[in-house]
């Protein structure tokens, strides 16, 4: 489970081992120097990370800002909308149809991508993010059951 997703370089194991050091540095007395250089936009493929930093940063946005990716998994932070908008020139593809099939012995969880409006069309891939602020649905996910109840926004 995540924010946004699990990038295409990784397993669900090496995302645990990755968030969990993020989440040591945010609890360690230098979180400040670590909140200052978070974010960025670069690198954008975990191959290009060189230092702990930039490791450190790419997993920042993997996991809470990643929505589309391009063929060979470098992470877009400019398109945010629904992939069936998606302008065909820009060779771009939902972070998880990059190899869908590593979500066959698996499921993940991610909300963050409100335009999908819950549509994945991977069973294995839960999509929460159902616009509730912009006036949609709140879903809410059994993970027992695999049932979604989905509340309308009553303030539209």
């Amino acid at each position: 489970m995540s924010h946004a997703g699990l990038t295409p370089q990784w397993t669900a194991k090496k995302a645990i081992k990755w968030a969990s050091k993020v989440s040591d540095i945010l609890k360690s007395k230098d979180y400040v120097s670590f909140l200052s250089s978070m974010y960025g936009d670069k690198p954008s493929h975990w191959d290009l990370c060189q230092t702990e930093d930039e490791k450190l940063r790419f997993t920042v946005n993997a996991l809470t800002r990643m929505r589309f990716c391009t063929l060979d998994g470098e992470l877009n932070f400019q398109q945010k909308g629904s992939p069936d908008n998606l302008n065909q020139d820009a060779a771009l593809i939902p972070w998880f149809e990059f190899n869908p099939k590593r979500f066959d012995n698996m499921s993940w969880i991610f909300g963050h991508w409100a335009s999908l409006m819950g549509d994945s069309k991977n069973k294995n891939i839960i999509a929460l993010d159902t616009g509730y602020v912009w006036g949609n649905y709140l879903s809410i996910f059994n993970l027992k059951s695999r049932e979604i109840t989905y509340i309308h926004n009553c303030d539209t």
